[in-house]
């Protein structure tokens, strides 16, 4: 899906997993790490996040911008491909059909759920184990969620308690899925704003997926959570 976030960080994970030490701690303290690690990512005012969604198709690189509590600018691809989406609380913005300009939905934004919801998935952690630097852990199957058994991931803290990388890899409609984060900048100072409003264009209704980032709510992307008829607003 050529608007799903793709990974600039998950070929680097998955070399690190590979050659991680065999030495695996699990005493509890691992998985206490890791949710306090979550808990602070996610109570920041800002990060920047370099992102991937890789599929057997292959990988591209996405980045997102997070401003508390409720925003996020995603870009994907580039060249002809390159898309952008804005949500600013149940406000969306999206990569219209003309360069450089955006259609405008309302009443259909989700905040920055998407951003946040991957972090929120640590939440059910299981089996987390110290192996080195890294963070192994596992996610139950989600009834009736597209992913076909459980979830395995991957995560690094920054020396201050951060999350710094983290990686998921499941299976839905039969492909293999990994999805993977680098976060930077937190509390920087990042803001999320409009497009311009010269640069906003009405909009036919539409059957599109607007957001490059496929929902993290408790499951691994599915194109058609975020698919759905689009209609034009004022």
């Amino acid at each position: 899906m050529d608007r799903a976030i793709r990974t600039v960080v998950a070929g680097l994970l998955l070399v690190s997993c590979a050659s991680a030490t065999s030495s695996v701690a699990d005493n509890g303290s691992a998985a206490v790490a890791l949710r306090a690690a979550a808990d602070r990512t996610l109570g920041v005012q800002s990060f920047h996040a370099d992102s991937s969604f890789q599929t057997s198709s292959g990988p591209g690189p996405g980045t997102v911008d997070y401003q508390a509590p409720d925003r996020e600018h995603e870009r994907s691809g580039t060249g002809n491909d390159a898309t952008e989406t804005i949500s600013i609380g149940d406000t969306l913005y999206f990569t219209a059909d003309r360069p450089g300009y955006f259609w405008k939905i309302e009443g259909r934004g989700i905040g920055a759920s998407d951003t946040l919801g991957y972090l929120r998935l640590l939440e059910h952690a299981e089996n987390v184990r110290l192996d080195g630097h890294l963070y192994r852990f596992d996610l139950p199957a989600i009834p009736y969620g597209p992913v076909e058994g459980s979830t395995t991931g991957v995560a690094t803290l920054t020396d201050d308690g951060f999350i710094n990388t983290l990686l998921y890899h499941g299976q839905f409609a039969g492909d293999e899925v990994t999805v993977g984060f680098t976060y930077s900048g937190f509390n920087s100072g990042i803001t999320v704003e409009p497009p311009p409003p010269g640069l906003i264009v009405r909009q036919a209704p539409l059957i599109a997926c607007p957001s490059p980032m496929p929902p993290a709510s408790e499951a691994l992307p599915n194109g058609a959570d975020i698919c759905q008829v689009l209609t034009p607003s004022p």
